[in-house]
């Protein structure tokens, strides 16, 4: 399908996009369901969702087509949303889609569902790590929120003194023989897992005891935590996973692909990158403090600096030394968004939840009600209110995750939203 990218350099206005189409559910005037999957390739991700009986979207295919309502002729005419309700749904940035679609084509898409949505963009983003402290803690894992923090500050205190032995031996514990780079790089690196090992972590292996509330730290030292950190078995797979990398996470093999001040060079990185660096910021720092969980030499300034290393030969004019989130904020609407036939979720421990509809940071609206009254058809919730739901225990888009059952409040979400598109669908009027 061709789409504009609204350029015009060597005529070139239209880019190739893959989709995928379920039709197998589908009836004539039933509604069309778009799902957005953000920056990432699409292409494992809608196969998947559109095969599984137990997915929400599945669901919602099988309670709205056919209803039978809007009487038009052909397959043709029954597609375009002049004839047939398009509902638009997108999980995280996708969910910003969401949204800005029903705020800014109407007449296009008739209703979207906005799920762990930023609204408000920044250029510091370090209060992303404090939610996932609150989590951890609120679900009993404060011992490994103590351990966590008490190996980030003693490897914070080993890469103060400055010692190349001593610092690159810290480097290889973790990510083995070959590693080189700079402590910013490997505060990067140590980023990628800061919560997933807590199960593993906080089980003595020899004695298969359980840390105590003020975790291992407390009894064994916090260099005992670091070792046990460093041992934890995906460690370096899904730091690999996750960044240009292929460090061997061995102290007897060397790898030559371990530079840590890397980039990656895929297409899709490098779309997100130049979006991040022109216009949304959102740069991770460690949030230093009482919920710190990540080396403070994870800093604005060296997430900020791969912008020019990603576009090196980007003109200054295009590229702007400091992302210009106002200029974005002012152009999409920011916290105020309020578009009609628009229902908005976030998880109450959600990291995006920072810079959401229902975020309560210091620099976020004050006096905003999330509120689950189903507005009428066609009618903003107006500056005060917003209609979505804070799902308790919620982490990102757990609203639209089969496994609801997990988060009782993803059911609460998922009916919340089929009835509100009912309502909403009594109004729709297939224009001529």
């Amino acid at each position: 399908m061709p789409l504009d990218h609204f350029g015009s350099s060597k005529g070139q206005k239209h880019f190739r996009n893959r989709y995928w189409v379920n039709k197998s559910a589908y009836k004539p005037g039933g509604p069309v369901f778009i799902y957005d999957t953000g920056q990432q390739d699409a292409s494992g991700v809608a196969p998947d969702m559109l095969s599984n009986d137990q997915s929400v979207f599945k669901q919602l295919y099988r309670q709205y087509n056919g209803i039978g309502r809007f009487k038009v002729s052909g397959i043709k005419e029954t597609l375009t949303p002049n004839k047939t309700p398009w509902i638009y749904v997108g999980p995280s940035y996708a969910g910003f889609r969401a949204a800005q679609m029903r705020r800014l084509y109407p007449d296009t898409i008739y209703a979207s569902w906005v799920s762990s949505a930023p609204v408000e963009f920044r250029i510091d983003a370090s209060a992303w790590y404090d939610p996932i402290w609150k989590g951890l803690n609120s679900l009993g894992y404060g011992n490994c929120t103590a351990d966590i923090q008490a190996a980030v500050r003693h490897i914070d205190g080993v890469l103060d003194q400055g010692k190349p032995e001593q610092t690159q031996k810290l480097k290889e514990k973790f990510l083995g023989l070959g590693v080189n780079g700079s402590d910013s790089g490997f505060a990067t690196a140590l980023s990628i897992v800061t919560w997933q090992f807590c199960s593993w972590m906080e089980i003595e292996p020899e004695t298969n005891k359980t840390a105590p509330a003020g975790g291992w730290a407390s009894v064994k030292g916090a260099e005992w935590v670091v070792d046990r950190w460093a041992a934890y078995p995906w460690f370096v797979d899904m730091v690999n996973g996750q960044l240009p990398l292929n460090c061997s996470g061995s102290l007897t093999t060397r790898s030559d692909e371990c530079q840590l001040d890397g980039f990656a060079t895929d297409p899709t990185s490098i779309a997100s990158n130049w979006q991040t660096c022109l216009e949304t910021g959102l740069y991770l720092g460690a949030n230093l403090g009482p919920h710190q969980l990540v080396s403070k030499y994870l800093t604005l300034e060296y997430s900020m600096s791969a912008c020019p290393s990603y576009f090196p030969n980007a003109p200054a004019d295009l590229l702007p030394t400091t992302t210009n989130v106002d200029k974005t904020n002012a152009a999409y609407g920011g916290w105020s968004i309020r578009p009609s036939n628009t229902f908005f979720a976030v998880g109450e421990l959600d990291p995006w939840r920072i810079v959401s509809i229902a975020s309560e940071e210091s620099y976020a609206p004050k006096g905003v009600k999330i509120t689950r009254k189903i507005p009428k058809c066609g009618e903003s919730t107006g500056p005060n209110k917003v209609f979505g739901i804070v799902l308790k225990d919620g982490v990102q888009v757990t609203d639209l995750r089969d496994d609801i059952y997990d988060v009782p409040d993803s059911a609460v979400a998922q009916e919340l939203f089929k009835s509100a598109l009912t309502e909403w669908l009594e109004c729709f009027k297939p224009k001529p």
